[in-house]
Order: C-alpha cells, then sequence, then structure tokens
C-alpha cells in the first residue's frame, strides 16, 4: 500500500520542477524575463528553508521544497543572460532587505526564527517580480506561476506534521505564487 503523503509530497516537488519548462521555454523565447534579484533571494532563501525544516524534523512538504530549489537555482542562471538585470532602487533595496533577514536567522541560529524570517526574506525578494507583474505582465509566464502554486497546495496536504516548521513555507509559497500568476495573467487579460 503507498503512503499517500510520500505520493503527495513527492509529486508536489516534481509538480515544481517540471512546471519550469514552460517558464523556461518563455524565456529563451524572449516572451518572459526574469528578475534575478528575486530568482537569486528565492535559491538562497530555499535552502535555508530546506535546512530549516529537516532540523526541525522534516516531513514529505520537504520534497515541495528540493524540487524548489534547482528550479530557481535554473532560473537564476537564465535569468543572467535572459533576464531583468538592470536594477533598480527597489531591486538593490529588495535584495539588501532580504538578505538583511538571512543575516539575521544566521545570528539567532534557531530553526523555527530561521523559517519565519526566510519567508519575510523570501517576501522582500520576491516584490521586484510582484511589481514587475503589475507594470509588465507580459514579462511573466502565469500558468507556471499558477502551477507552482498547485505544487505547493500538494506539498501543504502531503505533511505528516501540522506545525509551524511544516507547513510555514509551504503555505506562503503557494500564497505568493498565485499572487504572481494572477496579477500576470489579469494584466494580460486587460491588455486584450
Amino acid at each position: 500500500m503507498y503512503d499517500w503523503h510520500a505520493v503527495l509530497g513527492l509529486l508536489s516537488g516534481l509538480l515544481i520542477f517540471s512546471a519550469i519548462v514552460p517558464y523556461i521555454r518563455d524565456v529563451i523565447r524572449h516572451k518572459t524575463r526574469p528578475n534575478s534579484v528575486s530568482w537569486l533571494g528565492w535559491t538562497m532563501l530555499l535552502s535555508i528553508g530546506v535546512a530549516a525544516q529537516i532540523k526541525e524534523g522534516a516531513s514529505f512538504s520537504v520534497m515541495l521544497l528540493l524540487g524548489d530549489i534547482v528550479r530557481t537555482g535554473i532560473v537564476f542562471l537564465l535569468s543572467l543572460k535572459y533576464g531583468v538585470t538592470k536594477y533598480t532602487l527597489f531591486d538593490r533595496l529588495s535584495f539588501i532587505f532580504g538578505f538583511l533577514a538571512i543575516a539575521l536567522w544566521m545570528i539567532t541560529k534557531n530553526p523555527l526564527t530561521a523559517l519565519a524570517l526566510s519567508v519575510i526574506a523570501d517576501l522582500i525578494v520576491s516584490l521586484p517580480t510582484v511589481k514587475k507583474s503589475i507594470q509588465d505582465p507580459m514579462s511573466e509566464t502565469p500558468s507556471a506561476f499558477f502551477m507552482f502554486a498547485l505544487a505547493a497546495f500538494l506539498g501543504v496536504i502531503s505533511t505528516t506534521k501540522f506545525d509551524v516548521a511544516n507547513l510555514l513555507f509551504p503555505v506562503y509559497l503557494f500564497l505568493i505564487n498565485i499572487l504572481i500568476a494572477t496579477f500576470s495573467l489579469r494584466g494580460r487579460l486587460i491588455k486584450k
């Protein structure tokens, strides 16, 4: 008999990783322009989230974050060639405050504090992409972000431990990806 938590956890990791295919396709076709500040920040912060979640006794929801690290790392590398690399003051401040949260986590050495600061930092480094999805909705791939959100939802329901350590990051990932997808899709529909 299969453990449905394990199946959902694996499915969430595979889905979030495979959801990158349409995103990469659009990046290479110059339809999508990833913001390198966001993608670098997401890669670094997901790494912290995984480490903290494992230290607190990870459940199957960690598969989502593992798949997400690979995904964000690939897009970050692509963003250096195809993405937004001219940084505004807003981008620079998002980068600085995002990494300030990482420094605070290193000082505290507390896994739950690390998770909370990771979510705050992730939100901060997400702001350039949220802003871009509002101002230039054609520069994002809404279907990819909807798939990222679905993967995060599967990660949430795959958990066997219903505590902050196992649910904070997956729930947050669901919400931020829905937000970016919705802004990008809304902007596309308005332009038609």
